[in-house]
């Protein structure tokens, strides 16, 4: 019980805390709202993106990802595998419209060289699982 508290602690200390509630965040470019429900990531996108890819790290090496081409992705966590309490990590990255310009093109016996490619975007946060449910921002208590 003390592990989880001083887990808690630490995570309300480096201000991790805030990344159950829904939230906009504009992190490297991606312009998205991720909310949480009692097991599920959700992303939702304020652009047009494609090749969006939503990945979950946590406790006892659980990972897991999900690929959307041009929707944005979605996790349950109970349709994945089994999981167990702790802190999680998610990071959600796509393709966004704008073009950069490729300066040392590399000819991979293709054909053409492409001269240009989309800009990459990113954005990653935390969640807290306790009893097999993603903890809530205000449920979070405070230490004193």
């Amino acid at each position: 019980m003390k592990r989880v508290s001083a887990c808690l602690a630490a995570i309300l200390a480096a201000g991790l805390g805030a990344a159950v509630s829904p939230q906009v965040v504009s992190a490297q470019g991606l312009e998205a709202t991720i909310k949480f429900t009692d097991t599920a990531v959700i992303v939702e996108t304020k652009g047009p993106y494609t090749n969006m890819m939503l990945s979950i790290s946590g406790p006892n090496e659980f990972y897991t990802d999900q690929f959307s081409g041009r929707e944005p992705p979605a996790i349950d966590l109970r349709k994945i595998d089994e999981y167990d309490d702790g802190v999680y990590r998610y990071r959600v990255t796509a393709a966004s419209r704008q073009v950069a310009p490729i300066r040392t093109a590399l000819d991979n016996g293709r054909g053409d060289i492409a001269k240009e490619r989309l800009v990459g975007v990113s954005t990653s946060g935390a969640f807290i699982v306790k009893d097999g449910v993603i903890v809530k921002h205000e449920d979070i208590p405070e230490e004193k």
